[in-house]
């Protein structure tokens, strides 16, 4: 009687990475990759904030030098409305010390 042969059964396989170098130095070599792309992403988004902060603050200082200018612009149109008060206070003064001189 012929002996039956048993068929190999399909077992996952229990390898180590250490079974494989080439497989893990490739593993190794993609997880370096994805780090080092992380940190060029990383640094690639700092510098981008770094000079979009950089036009913010020089868009800022524009806005506050107008503002300022602006200001002292008002302060002297007040000086000039106080001056013209003044100057107007006088004529009027002026006008009614010479009414009694002028001849009717």
């Amino acid at each position: 009687m012929p002996k039956i042969s048993k068929t190999p059964r399909n077992e996952p396989s229990r390898d180590s990475p250490e079974d494989f170098p080439e497989l893990a130095r490739e593993a190794s070599l993609a997880a370096n990759t994805t780090e080092l792309a992380n940190e060029t992403l990383l640094q690639h988004i700092s510098e981008t904030i770094a000079a979009e902060a950089r036009r913010s603050q020089t868009a800022m200082d524009q806005s506050i030098a107008k503002l300022e200018l602006s200001h002292d612009v008002a302060t002297l149109c007040d000086a000039i409305g106080v001056r013209q008060a003044e100057a107007e206070s006088r004529i009027s003064a002026l006008e009614d010390d010479m009414a009694p001189l002028q001849p009717d």
